[in-house]
């Protein structure tokens, strides 16, 4: 979390947008506000609903996952802003399926997936006017190759 504050406190040094760090301090304040559920990893259940697809609920909503290898899929992810939320959820996936390291020499941290989520959600909010970017920001992909990137890089690659 403290790498994804940094990145947008830097890139808010560096541009002059209003909308942009009026959209920052939306999502700043979201994740701040937004307390849901999750208050620990053992209030999330994940149900294995087929092997590859599975289930949690958050606030009251279903939430569908999709594992293939070395790969979470979480749909609608962009719904869920609140960060503690994000690693209790990334923590009870992780303990069904790790996800390896870029380098396939270890795997990636809780931390390092839910700082991931946490840029797609600011992606998600930034990119309100472009109806293709935003569709592909909404679902968060937990795999290998994202691992460690920095908010200029995730927005450069997606």
């Amino acid at each position: 979390m403290k790498k994804v504050l940094t990145v947008l406190l830097s890139l808010l040094l560096l541009t002059s947008c209003a909308s942009l760090a009026d959209t920052v301090k939306d999502v700043l304040s979201g994740i701040a506000e937004n307390r849901k559920n999750v208050e620990r990893k053992n209030d999330v259940v994940i149900n294995n609903l087929d092997g590859t697809y599975f289930s949690f609920i958050y606030d009251d909503e279903e939430f569908l996952v999709r594992y293939d290898e070395d790969n979470w899929r979480i749909y609608d992810s962009y719904k869920i802003t609140d960060s503690d939320d994000i690693y209790a959820i990334v923590e009870a996936l992780n303990e069904i399926h790790p996800i390896h390291s870029k380098d396939y020499t270890g795997y990636r941290s809780v931390e390092d997936m839910r700082d991931e989520w946490l840029m797609h959600n600011l992606a998600y909010r930034i990119l309100k006017d472009d109806p293709v970017y935003r569709e592909r920001a909404k679902n968060v992909d937990l795999d290998p190759e994202d691992e460690g990137l920095s908010l200029q890089e995730f927005l450069k690659r997606k």
